[in-house]
């Protein structure tokens, strides 16, 4: 789960929402997504990427692993989860955004049943791309390509890796999954203003 910071998130945000309220936001959005495997059917470890310090005291209190990436940049930061993830041999790898209204599924991309898949969850627009899992086996051949129009890239990047492997491409449309929490308009969704950890008014 890459984070890369709590005081600067959310600047998209910034018209509607008070620095201490987006600060608020992103470390109540990182608990949730940490807090979806807790009690999972799964055998475990979520590991965060970051290098702001404030990040990385909240891990430590939270008894949280992270790594610093190598290179600034979301890409970079997935990079070096990888690589790390590698390290400490597991089966199945789970790149998720810290931002995500409702991370309850995720432990469901992590289960052995997904080992033959690459599968992308895409963002209500079928812009970004808001989770990523893979098995192990074809991770380092996975490459990052984060920003607008990221979905397709990384659909690309699948349908790749799958013509030369045993993995297919998934891709889940899924309706909780796919609501990530950077725009006043995700604000609005009535799943997302239910839970809030502060009451958000729409602006006028």
């Amino acid at each position: 789960m890459p984070i890369k910071s709590f005081s600067s998130a959310k600047a998209r945000l910034e018209d509607v929402l008070s620095i201490t309220e987006r600060d608020q936001l992103a470390r109540w959005s990182a608990e949730r997504t940490v807090k979806a495997f807790v009690g999972a059917d799964i055998d475990h470890e979520v590991l965060v990427v970051c290098e702001d310090t404030d990040v990385q005291q909240w891990c430590h209190d939270n008894k949280i692993s992270f790594v610093v990436p190598l290179e600034p940049g979301l890409d970079a930061a997935a990079t070096s989860g990888v690589e790390e993830a590698l390290r400490r041999d597991i089966d199945m790898i789970v790149i998720a955004h810290a931002d995500l209204a409702h991370p309850e599924e995720l432990p469901e991309l992590a289960h052995e049943r997904c080992v033959e898949f690459i599968t992308l969850v895409p963002d209500l627009d079928f812009n970004g791309t808001n989770v990523i899992a893979m098995p192990a086996s074809v991770a380092s051949e996975f490459e990052f390509m984060y920003g607008p129009g990221s979905f397709a890239r990384h659909a690309e990047i699948a349908e790749s890796i799958a013509d030369t492997s045993d993995v297919m491409l998934h891709v889940v449309d899924d309706s909780l999954l796919s609501i990530d929490i950077d725009t006043a308009d995700d604000l609005m969704i009535p799943s997302v203003r239910a839970i809030l950890p502060f009451e958000f008014r729409e602006p006028t």
